[in-house]
């Protein structure tokens, strides 16, 4: 099974998967998909660096850092971005789902953007990680982000609450870390169960 983790800006879901891959489950980030396509792929590397006039900056860290201060407070520069990596992520990521789903029984798959992008057709399940927004902005600070990119990437996301709706699973990540490994925990029984029961006759399944 393919489960899909979404969220709005600093959710939490970096650290859910990080929890969940130390309970022993398969896990794949989409942002270390577009690092690497920035960092080794020259192709792609050298187009971003042209459109965004970044030609004396190194690919990978480097450009990933002057790209974050560029197109995190203009949208249609962001939705140039996006048109350069979105297809080649999709297509890796399409890759390595069908790689890793054939080695595992469960794998969990970071993408910010997973409805926004239309990708909800790749997954099997989708899980939303879900903070108050009050609560995403501090984390964002804690992680550089100024108040103006954090906000403006909210902005340009769907909203937690729509997203929660589109949701199979829900995880709400407003407390401490140990309240987001017990819900992990929660969450890997209820998965569990939900493949247990895929399998069983439908008649069974009530």
């Amino acid at each position: 099974m393919v489960i899909g983790v979404t969220g709005s800006f600093c959710s939490g879901k970096s650290q859910l998967l990080k929890i969940l891959e130390k309970k022993g489950c398969r896990v794949l980030d989409v942002d270390d998909i577009a690092s690497s396509l920035l960092s080794s792929n020259k192709k792609i590397a050298d187009r971003v660096k042209d459109t965004f006039n970044l030609k004396g900056i190194k690919p990978g860290a480097d450009l990933k850092k002057e790209l974050r201060k560029v197109v995190f407070k203009d949208a249609g520069l962001l939705s140039k971005l996006e048109k350069i990596l979105h297809p080649e992520i999709i297509k890796v990521l399409k890759k390595k789902v069908s790689s890793f789903s054939k080695k595992t029984k469960l794998l969990f798959v970071e993408v910010p953007l997973l409805f926004e992008a239309g990708l909800r057709g790749l997954f099997d399940q989708v899980v939303v990680v879900y903070a108050p927004q009050k609560l995403s902005l501090a984390r964002a600070k804690k992680k550089k982000f100024t108040r103006q990119q954090a906000v403006f990437i909210l902005k340009k996301q769907m909203s937690s609450r729509e997203k929660v709706k589109l949701a199979d699973f829900v995880v709400r990540n407003s407390g401490s870390l140990k309240d987001l490994e017990k819900a992990a925990g929660n969450l890997l029984e209820q998965i569990t169960l939900k493949c247990s029961k895929a399998r069983l006759p439908k008649i069974l399944q009530r």
